[in-house]
């Protein structure tokens, strides 16, 4: 069976002991170490999130340019529509005032619509990537 110890002697040495005012080396260099991760970790967080933010721009200027030839090319397709009606009867090309307008306005409708929809995806507003402002100090 084992004794258990004598706690006279612990309150003796308790009693007159107070803790450091200062750390001591090992924890000040434990602090410095903590203080250094925090550090790392939040520069590579900001070095995602940027390679990330250069990567929507990559896509956007890409797809920003595809929607604007899309669109280049539906005006000159209406106005080679419009035009060669015009001369239609040259060239034996005749469409009704009511074809004409369902075709102009039928793909106009569509081409805008495909525009909104896809830069609403692209330009989407989002919440700002801001970093945390925690202050980490020694």
């Amino acid at each position: 069976m084992t004794t258990l110890p004598d706690i006279s002697e612990l309150s003796q040495i308790a009693v007159g002991s107070q803790p450091p005012s200062l750390p001591d080396i090992q924890t000040a260099q434990e602090e410095e170490d903590l203080v250094k991760t925090a550090y790392a970790l939040r520069l590579k967080r900001l070095k995602i999130l940027n390679d990330g933010l250069r990567q929507d721009r990559k896509e956007r200027r890409k797809y920003a340019e595809r929607i604007f030839l899309l669109i280049v090319g539906w005006v000159f397709a209406i106005l080679f529509i419009i035009i060669f009606k015009g001369f239609g009867s040259y060239y034996g090309f005749e469409l009704s005032d009511k074809v004409l307008i369902t075709l102009i306005g039928g793909t106009t409708i569509s081409v805008l619509g495909i525009f909104v929809i896809v830069a609403n995806y692209l330009f989407k507003q989002t919440p700002s990537h801001k970093p945390a402002t925690k202050k980490y100090s020694k």
